[in-house]
């Protein structure tokens, strides 16, 4: 488990895989495509964000890609919201 966990190749492919969903995301943002707040029942979001993301069940790549999907795209030309909160200090402890 050890190996595959720092299998360098692995690692440099979900990285680059990463950086195109990533960049694939915000180029559909800045083309105005999809919706700038992604409308989920609340029942279902929290039950969504309360999952255990490190169970490490899924794939790096699809994991992902699931939490942009609920997420509000901030990035988005038509989002007007701009008064992000700011972190929690303790977050900066986890990086």
């Amino acid at each position: 488990m050890l190996e595959q966990a720092y299998d360098v190749q692995s690692f440099r492919n979900w990285g680059h895989q990463l950086i195109d969903l990533l960049a694939d995301h915000l180029q559909k943002a800045q083309n105005r495509e999809g919706t700038v707040i992604p409308y989920h029942d609340p029942e279902n979001e929290l039950i969504f964000w309360q999952q255990d993301f490190q169970s490490g069940q899924e794939q790096p790549l699809h994991l992902f890609s699931k939490i942009l999907h609920h997420s509000i795209n901030v990035h988005h030309p038509h989002y007007i919201g701009h008064q992000v909160s700011v972190p929690a200090l303790v977050a900066s402890l986890a990086g």
